[in-house]
């Protein structure tokens, strides 16, 4: 079993593990907010995506000219991190460039991952370090995943502007039955019964998921990622809040990661860093 690392303050313990950086736990009072089964290789319902999110056609990509092997969602979910700074109320996990990943990923980098707590809030970070002498393309994305203690269809989502029948909005993978009510997204099992699906929000840095049950909030505001992923599946009590920074490889085409729109660049020597906040609370809203 992969090591795993926990902080903490008086309001918020929130644990990740070396493999992937994976969170396991994040826990106010007594109550777990995130799912906890694993699969048999250890990871579980929240990896971090890197450098793909999604998954390109027969699982491989081409560089130069020449093919690489590329899992669905990237190496990052399957790789031990190294801890490059803990202290009681922050974490940061590093993973380097090597021999192996270069057999899937040609490009010289640098990624980390730091989780910190504040208050009623986790921080997360994604730094990308490009030590190569040329342009890197990547994606990056978070899978996080919650427990539901009630039904699906008593949850909804509020955004801070309105959202039906917005130019602006990109929705990829609804069914009929997906529908803004103004800045009120009500949720319903149907929406994933064909998996994923993708809202823009370029004009919605904020949005809530609300309980309507027993009036608990998750919070979310981030200013560096275009797309919020809704995913999970019918009848199952959980559902994955996901922050990715393109639409993904499901719904776009190309055997290179430079064929895909709004893939992420890096030019060499360049460095880049993604954030972004979740708060948790009881309170009504």
């Amino acid at each position: 079993m992969a090591e795993v690392y926990t902080i903490a303050n008086k309001t918020l313990k929130f644990s990740a593990s070396v493999l992937g950086a994976e969170p396991k736990s994040l826990v106010t009072g007594k109550r777990e907010w995130l799912v906890q089964p694993e699969n048999e290789d250890g990871t579980g319902f929240s990896p971090v995506l890197f450098p793909i999110i999604g998954n390109l056609p027969d699982d491989k990509h081409v560089v130069d000219g020449k093919t690489y092997p590329m899992p669905m969602h990237g190496f990052a979910k399957n790789s031990v991190f190294g801890v490059a700074e803990k202290t009681d109320s922050s974490i940061s996990f590093v993973l380097n460039s090597d021999d192996e990943i270069m057999k899937m990923y040609p490009y010289k980098f640098k990624f980390s991952v730091t989780y910190s707590v504040e208050d009623n809030r986790l921080i997360t970070e994604y730094r990308v370090v490009n030590d190569g002498d040329r342009r890197m393309h990547y994606a990056i994305g978070s899978h996080i995943g919650f427990c539901l203690n009630t039904d699906k269809e008593n949850y909804t989502m509020i955004f801070e502007r309105n959202m039906e029948n917005r130019e602006d909005v990109s929705l990829y993978n609804a069914c009929d039955e997906f529908k803004f009510e103004d800045n009120r997204l009500d949720i319903k099992d149907v929406f994933f019964e064909n998996g994923c699906v993708v809202i823009g929000t370029d004009k919605s840095k904020t949005w809530q998921f609300v309980n309507k049950t027993d009036n608990s909030i998750i919070s979310y505001t981030s200013d560096d990622f275009p797309y919020l992923t809704l995913w999970s599946i019918p009848g199952q009590p959980f559902i994955c809040l996901e922050s990715w920074s393109f639409i993904s490889c499901h719904f776009c085409k190309g055997e290179s990661f430079s064929e895909l729109p709004e893939i992420c660049t890096l030019d060499a020597g360049a460095d880049v860093t993604f954030k972004y906040v979740l708060s948790f609370s009881e309170n009504k809203i």
